[in-house]
């Protein structure tokens, strides 16, 4: 959840306290001082630098900090006698917000092997995806974009499809996209319940990063499920070994 903070009043006298700020370099680190009722330079600084310390981490939306952060906040408004105007008579309006990351402990069983996550794969999907813990069929697509060779809708439809990257993009992007057998294409990716492409032979650091480390960019939580699919990137040697007919 992410947290709003809602007092029924709002003070706009920071900017011109920090005005009087002296020129010489400020400490990376202060001591707090003991608060006044007035807004003053010395109060500002007690209040931000506890705000900004390092320990808060960046208050990262969502995060123990960013918690902890607003916890200060509503109780500095509580001392400066604002009166709370947010859910159930607190500061605070909850917000269904979210981040969704690769479960390290994610697995995938093709016969009698067994893919690992960050070793083997890795794998994306739209907030508020639910988990896939059935058995699907596995059928090879060919290249990715190829509007020539694809497969149908209803080949795809609740399958993994699997598909070599493309070679390079369009000469034209532009009329690629707008094409109507991009339209198709799109289309039939959208049927399938998850798309898989084959990567290189390691997976990078960056990519690896990516997929286990929540997004500092978060997303409103959906009411319903996403309809469309999950994405898997496979190593070339995850895929030679389960999906056989990539290699054609």
């Amino acid at each position: 959840m992410i947290r709003t903070l809602l007092p029924a009043g709002l003070l706009f006298a920071s900017s011109a306290a920090l005005a009087q700020t002296s020129a010489k370099p400020l400490p990376l680190k202060l001591d707090p001082q003991k608060t006044t009722p007035a807004i003053t330079t010395a109060d500002l600084m007690t209040r931000i630098y506890r705000f900004a310390d390092d320990s808060m981490r960046g208050r990262m939306a969502g995060s123990p900090e960013a918690m902890k952060g607003t916890e200060y906040i509503a109780s500095e408004l509580k001392q400066l006698g604002l009166q709370p105007a947010g859910d159930k008579g607190t500061y605070f309006q909850d917000v269904p917000f979210g981040v969704q990351t690769l479960d390290s402990a994610s697995t995938i069983q093709i016969g009698e092997t067994v893919l690992k996550a960050g070793a083997d794969f890795l794998s994306s999907a739209p907030l508020g995806t639910p988990v896939i813990s059935s058995t699907l069929d596995v059928i090879y697509g060919g290249t990715a974009i190829d509007t020539v060779g694809m497969l149908t809708e209803d080949q795809v439809r609740g399958k993994v499809l699997v598909l070599r990257p493309a070679a390079g993009p369009p000469a034209d992007i532009q009329a690629f996209l707008a094409s109507d057998g991009y339209k198709r294409y799109q289309a039939m990716v959208n049927a399938a319940a998850i798309v898989a492409t084959i990567g290189a032979q390691q997976l990078s650091p960056a990519a690896l990063r990516m997929a286990f480390t929540p997004s500092t960019m978060v997303q409103l939580v959906p009411d319903s499920a996403p309809s469309g699919p999950a994405f898997l990137q496979f190593t070339a040697t995850a895929a030679d070994a389960t999906v056989p007919s990539s290699r054609s």
